[in-house]
């Protein structure tokens, strides 16, 4: 006798293991809503109760989690060659039933920005009209596909709309009464989200495969790694004036330059030995330089001396 098909649980606890590394995304999602809180807090002034820090950090959690299903849809036909091992691919999941658990976290995200006020579910509209038309591929996939990074930017460019709702979580306002310094972070946003694509397929000569485009395949280690700086430079630019937006001091203001420092160490040594050990390195040093970004906002609020 064949044994009985996983349940739903199952079969959805193995995606979350296989396409959304539980631990990883969580801190992630977690240093994503603070950061951009931190900020809010900063430039309105306004304080963020554990409901709203709460609801708006599972909310962001599970826009990541949607996302990750929706990228899951649209490659599932490639994948089976590609990929087949993947949940979709490999028959674990049906498309249908991905979309559908898609359209039910949809839902829940409504729900819990509901929970922030009408200013966080506004904002989280505009996250959800634009992940729509990133999952259509802004209807014009045939020719964007080829076209690695420009793919690549323009998806990524709902870190600012994700951040927007987070900022709208914590401080309870509209987005469109928000001062202009909070506004620097949508730019921030889309860097640092671009710094986590660019670097997370930047690999080592010797981790490269047949038929898999990476940025290091496409543009040699120099330029994949010159991709990432270049997204890092304007992260950490849009985190200082953002911060100086805020009159931080001048110490708090040279650390969100200092986070940079390292990834051009990083970035310097995988191009001059572009192997599977210098690549770790690099994608490692990338990624602490995301969370560093964002727990340096998050922290900013109380390093500000009294009565500032």
């Amino acid at each position: 006798m064949s044994e009985p098909a996983p349940g739903f649980a199952a079969r959805w606890w193995t995606f979350v293991r296989e396409r959304f590394e539980p631990i990883g995304h969580v801190l992630m999602a977690g240093a994503f809503f603070a950061g951009n809180a931190g900020a809010a807090r900063l430039l309105v002034g306004s304080r963020v109760s554990a409901g709203r820090a709460i609801c708006g950090g599972l909310a962001v959690l599970i826009v990541f989690l949607r996302l990750r299903i929706f990228d899951e849809i649209k490659d599932h036909l490639t994948d089976r060659d590609a990929h087949p091992e993947r949940p979709l691919a490999r028959g674990l999941i049906s498309p249908a039933e991905a979309k559908a658990v898609a359209a039910a976290l949809a839902v829940l995200e409504a729900a819990l920005a509901l929970c922030c006020g009408l200013p966080a579910l506004t904002a989280w509209f505009g996250v959800l009209v634009f992940s729509l038309l990133m999952y259509r591929e802004f209807f014009v996939g045939a020719w964007l596909r080829p076209k690695m990074e420009l793919y690549a930017v323009t998806h990524t460019l709902v870190a600012g709309w994700m951040g927007l709702l987070a900022a709208a979580a914590a401080s309870g306002i509209f987005a469109w009464e928000m001062p202009a310094g909070l506004w620097l972070m949508v730019p921030a946003n889309w860097a640092v989200f671009n710094v986590f694509e660019f670097a997370r397929k930047t690999w080592g000569a010797d981790e490269e495969r047949p038929g898999i485009e990476s940025y290091s395949g496409r543009l040699r280690p120099a330029g994949a790694a010159a991709l990432s700086v270049g997204q890092v430079l304007l992260a950490a630019g849009m985190i200082f004036a953002a911060l100086r937006a805020a009159g931080m001091p001048r110490a708090a203001l040279w650390t969100a330059l200092g986070l940079s420092v390292p990834t051009a160490a990083a970035s310097l040594f995988y191009v001059v030995a572009p192997r599977r050990a210098a690549a770790r390195t690099f994608r490692g040093v990338m990624t602490a330089f995301i969370l560093g970004s964002y727990l340096t906002l998050a922290a900013a609020p109380f390093l500000r001396g009294p009565g500032r």
